[in-house]
């Protein structure tokens, strides 16, 4: 006798942990401390091309290190808060969020880390945003609950990436300044930069794919050792 089980009406009956949601308040609560410190040293450091502090702070949130930060702090609080009336956010916001926390993570360890000096304070919010929170982020992702995170979800993660993308280069080509270095156009010629995001990409894509399989996976399995003990109990 076949045993089937439906793994996305399993997930939406599993009722969340109290550890699961304190630790999503925790990521919420580094992300948004790291944020903050950001948005004090922009605010408060002179800088000749945004004389103004609404004009630093305006350049702050062009950083993807920032909103996908800021994407953390939606995600982590709506499923702290509400896990089961607002249990789509751990659907294609969740995904989107763990894609572009990790990509903040590795590229900025991968490329940028090594011309960063910060010191004092900002060591701190550069530490919470780009290490401690992509951490905490990944883990409450592979603790909490499974079964939300569907294919479809794979594309739909990738549509803010590319929407940053398209508002960097259109305004990098307006105002000539660029939030990195592997994306500015006057440095290193469009073809490069096309390159590098082709490939960013697709490696995003790739995480993308592979975090709904694993997910998908391991709510199959998680699904199949409740079920058939409770086909085993029926036989008596």
């Amino acid at each position: 006798m076949a045993i089937t089980y439906d793994i996305t009406v399993a997930a939406k009956k599993t009722h969340p942990s109290a550890a699961w949601r304190v630790a999503l308040g925790l990521n919420a609560l580094v992300a948004a401390v790291g944020l903050t410190i950001k948005f004090a040293e922009a605010a408060t450091t002179a800088d000749p091309q945004f004389p103004t502090v609404f004009g630093r702070v305006a350049n702050e949130l062009c950083y993807f290190t920032i909103e996908s930060n800021l994407i953390v702090v939606a995600v982590c609080v709506a499923l702290a808060w509400r896990p089961r009336r607002w249990n789509w956010v751990a659907g294609a916001p969740r995904l989107t969020g763990l894609v572009c926390i990790t990509v903040t993570g590795v590229v900025y360890y991968a490329l940028l880390a090594g011309d960063q000096h910060y010191v004092g304070i900002a060591k701190v919010g550069d530490v919470l945003g780009h290490f401690v929170s992509p951490l905490l982020y990944i883990g409450t992702w592979l603790l909490g609950p499974r079964g939300l995170m569907l294919r479809r979800h794979v594309g739909q993660a990738l549509v803010f990436p590319v929407l940053w993308i398209g508002l960097t280069l259109v305004r990098g080509a307006i105002i000539h300044i660029y939030p990195y270095g592997f994306v500015d156009v006057a440095a290193n010629g469009y073809v490069a930069v096309l390159i590098t995001i082709v490939v960013m990409l697709a490696a995003a894509g790739a995480m993308a794919a592979g975090a709904v399989r694993f997910d998908r996976r391991r709510t199959s399995a998680a699904s199949l050792d409740r079920a058939v003990p409770a086909f085993e109990a029926t036989l008596g």
